[in-house]
């Protein structure tokens, strides 16, 4: 059976290079298309028409002869010199990218954002995941002055022998959200982005950008120039009240009790519960291999699974992240420990009122005793005291997350494709070949 699937496999691969290697001789730089095809015969750009309709038409994805009709009159109105004054600037040297720090936190100040959008967080994240992807911000100038900024990087997929490439955000797959970062000045500066990007030379098919939540209208030039919409994370967001006492109100009384009934329990049992604040620059070190360790047991325990911090590479990111984050007073690492004992852990990070969770980590023999919710209930408080207006639980909707009645906060995903004739084909073609060859290499897992 297992050597039948790996045939299905090859077959599979075969046909799906073949057709890369087609689209590739029309400029598409695909991996081993010069191995299989130089030259495509009896071929016209017409007949290529003919074929990406026909692909779009069992999608849902607009016709690339429809969205270029629809860009060109977009282009003209934007290019209009009495309609908008900007020019947009590339950025693709790290060095360039350090020497906007100052310029990038005043744009900041005039704009909606998160902590995953600062100079110091995107800027470390490239220090550490850059590698193989090449750096792309544009920057939306106008008199001189910044109004907007795409902290975008060009990256590469690869699946089998096909590659794929992608416009996406700096630090997508490590930040919680994701976004353009927009003055008033520059809401309708995502046209030129994108119609910057349409002229790069890079072999880019679509721009994935991912999880971007809606706030102030935003949404809608993305629509605009976006050929697919996808539902995205979901998180949590509970709003801290201003006492202690509106805190319990909020909770049900059953997981009050249960509260009340571990931290006696835990009195019961001989331990000492304290709640060690790990954010100064003299503690972190020490706090971040805790929660390192607190964190690989937990995933450990649920069968063997590798936790975030079994790569090295991440280790030092988010080592470093805590450094640069101590020293603005941005960091909330804390850790729960019974008797002199680690028993629970959590990295987060203090910006604009918001405290914005991003990993923790249990030891599971202590599980008895909800010990990661203990924590929560016991650094909740403080919160308060510093005048927190928001506690964000990060992606994912855990029951124990549901208990404190937070409020779902949703993020889309837009496709956008480039605009030129191949790029719906090609675009289709990699997403089926991606599925199915996945498909095909878990169910010979499974029967191996």
């Amino acid at each position: 059976m297992a050597k039948s699937h790996e045939g299905c496999l090859k077959s599979l691969k075969k046909s799906f290079v073949l057709s890369f290697a087609f689209l590739n001789s029309f400029g598409l730089n695909l991996k081993n298309a010069k191995i299989l095809i130089d030259k495509p015969p009896d071929f016209s750009v017409n007949c290529a028409r003919k074929i990406n309709k026909r692909i779009c038409s069992q999608t849902n994805l607009s016709s690339s002869d429809q969205v270029l009709k629809k860009w060109k009159t977009l282009n003209i109105v934007e290019s209009n010199p009495k309609a908008i004054k900007m020019r947009i600037t590339e950025v693709n040297r790290f060095s360039d990218f350090i020497a906007l720090e100052e310029r990038w936190r005043k744009v900041l100040q005039q704009s909606s954002h998160t902590i995953f959008q600062t100079w110091e967080w995107l800027s470390t994240w490239w220090r550490y995941f850059g590698n193989g992807k090449r750096l792309l911000i544009l920057l939306a100038e106008e008199n001189e002055e910044i109004v907007g900024i795409a902290p975008l990087m060009y990256s590469v997929y690869t699946k089998s022998g096909a590659r794929q490439g992608v416009i996406e955000f700096i630090g997508a797959g490590h930040s919680e959200y994701n976004d353009f970062i927009l003055t008033d000045k520059s809401k309708k500066s995502i046209h030129m982005f994108f119609d910057y990007l349409n002229n790069l030379t890079d072999n880019w098919s679509c721009a994935k950008f991912a999880d971007i939540v809606e706030k102030r209208g935003q949404f809608s030039p993305l629509r605009q120039i976006s050929d697919k919409m996808l539902l995205g994370r979901t998180s949590l967001i509970l709003a801290l009240p201003k006492s202690y006492e509106g805190l319990l109100y909020s909770v049900k009384g059953r997981d009050k009790k249960d509260f009340k009934r571990n931290l006696r329990r835990l009195d019961e049992n001989g331990f000492k519960v304290d709640l060690v604040d790990y954010s100064s620059e003299t503690l972190l070190t020490k706090g971040m291999n805790t929660l390192f360790d607190l964190h690989q047991k937990r995933w450990r325990s649920k069968g063997g699974f590798r936790g975030m911090f079994a790569e090295q590479n991440f280790r030092d990111f988010s080592l470093n992240i805590a450094k640069c984050f101590s020293q603005e007073g941005w960091l909330g690492l804390y850790c729960l420990e019974l008797s002199g004992k680690p028993a629970a852990a959590i990295l987060g990070f203090k910006y604009l009122s918001t405290y914005y969770l991003y990993i923790s980590g249990l030891d599971p023999i202590y599980c008895k005793y909800s010990i990661g919710n203990l924590l929560y209930w016991l650094v909740m408080p403080r919160f308060i005291q510093e005048e927190l207006v928001e506690f964000d639980f990060g992606i994912g909707t855990d029951a124990y997350k549901r208990q404190w009645n937070p409020i779902e906060k949703r993020a889309i995903n837009f496709i956008c494709l480039r605009r030129d004739d191949f790029a719906i084909s090609k675009y289709w073609l990699y997403e089926k070949y991606y599925k199915a060859t996945t498909l095909i290499t878990n169910i010979l897992k499974i029967r191996s």
